[in-house]
Order: C-alpha cells, then sequence, then structure tokens
C-alpha cells in the first residue's frame, strides 16, 4: 500500500511538471495552454488527496499508539503497586501493540524498532 501511494505521488508530481512546463513552452498556443493546466490541477488535486489520504493513516496511527501507551501504563501501574492483573489487560495490552505495529508496518512499509 505504501509503495503504490509514493508511486502515485511520484506520478503526480511528475505530470505536474510537465504540464506547467508544456504550458510555458507552449505559451503561444491557447488550446494547448487550456488542456495542460487542466492536467496541471488534476494533478495537483490529486497529490491533495494523497497527501489528506496520509494524514488520516498517521492519525489513525497516533490513536492506536496512544491506545497501546494507556494499557502499558495500566499494566505498570499495577506491577508497580503490587496489585495482581488478569488475564484480560495482557490480551488486550498485546492486542492494541498487535493493531499499532499493523498499522506502522502500512503506512511506513517497515516493522517499528524497538525502543
Amino acid at each position: 500500500m505504501n509503495k503504490r501511494r509514493k508511486i502515485a505521488e511520484i506520478v503526480a508530481k511528475t505530470i505536474l511538471c510537465c504540464s506547467i512546463l508544456i504550458s510555458c513552452f507552449y505559451s503561444s498556443h491557447p488550446a494547448i495552454v487550456m488542456l495542460s493546466s487542466f492536467i496541471a490541477l488534476t494533478s495537483l488535486l490529486s497529490l491533495k488527496f494523497i497527501t489528506s489520504y496520509r494524514r488520516h493513516d498517521l492519525t489513525m496511527l497516533k490513536i492506536a499508539e496512544s491506545t497501546e501507551r494507556s494499557f502499558l501504563i495500566q499494566v505498570k501501574k499495577r506491577v508497580k503497586n503490587g496489585k495482581p492483573f488478569n488475564d484480560e489487560l495482557i490480551n488486550l495490552c498485546d492486542t492494541a501493540t498487535s493493531e499499532a505495529e499493523a498499522k506502522f508496518k502500512m503506512i511506513h512499509g517497515f516493522n517499528r524498532t524497538i525502543q
């Protein structure tokens, strides 16, 4: 998914630059300028959509990491206070960690590093 997005972004940027150059080079032909300007606008809108989609994915990753962090903090507090914790809390923490790792890999294309 990440590679496709990068390829789409590169293609849109290339089309945008080429269409602007074509408009500049053929400035005396209004039909070519209009067509290349329309293509530039379309590629610019595509880039806007791609970046907003990426921002949405990054927001979802932050939410998943925040959920993971809150479960880990709960486990840490229980261990620090000497309270026993049940398997349900461990399973929730494990699920939150795997969801955060999956979202990170989907966005960045590689696994999270161990901190």
